[in-house]
């Protein structure tokens, strides 16, 4: 959320937890169009950043705000549908959930929040994109450390994806 509201564009990622709940998330970016102000764009990214963690930055208002601002966040190449899977049978460890759609400013954002407000800690994460496609696998558990085995909540999580990605027309 932070890369977005600096207009830095996320490229691929990875995202690990251990077991203290530590995190590791590594994001090759592309950098800041601006080369002249690029160090400042930095710093405003770390600044909110640090805001965003000690809970003095509502990021979903800040990025709606942002995007509004944009207008259309439309696919340009592609109109090829949302597609989420919900997979509770390729780990046994953990629901695999792998989200296929296009690129759009927030959207990791919009998946990783939606997924928390799910009740699902993220364990693993691999986001790729490419030209405007993305492709994004989270390897996930609910908030007591289980599996998603209960297909209401698979079923839920699908839907609480769906709702939040832009309408494609």
């Amino acid at each position: 959320g932070t890369f977005t509201l600096n207009g830095i564009d996320i490229l691929n990622g990875q995202i690990f937890t251990w077991r203290n709940n530590l995190a590791l998330d590594i994001f090759h970016v592309k950098p800041p169009p601006d080369r002249l102000f690029e160090k400042d764009r930095w710093q405003r990214a770390e600044k909110d950043l640090n805001k965003a963690l000690a809970g003095g930055l509502d990021l979903d208002k800040a990025l709606d705000e942002k995007v509004k601002g944009r207008g259309s966040v439309r696919p340009k190449a592609s109109k090829l549908p949302h597609n989420i899977v919900v997979d509770n049978h390729s780990s046994s460890f953990f629901t695999i959930i792998e989200v296929f759609t296009y690129d759009f400013p927030g959207l990791l954002f919009t998946v990783t929040d939606a997924l928390f407000k799910s009740a699902l800690d993220i364990w693993v994460a691999k986001i790729s994109t490419n030209v405007d496609q993305v492709v994004d696998v989270f390897y996930v558990r609910d908030f007591d450390g289980q599996k998603v085995d209960s297909e209401d909540q698979a079923a839920a999580i699908k839907t609480a994806l769906e709702e939040r990605l832009p309408e494609i027309i």
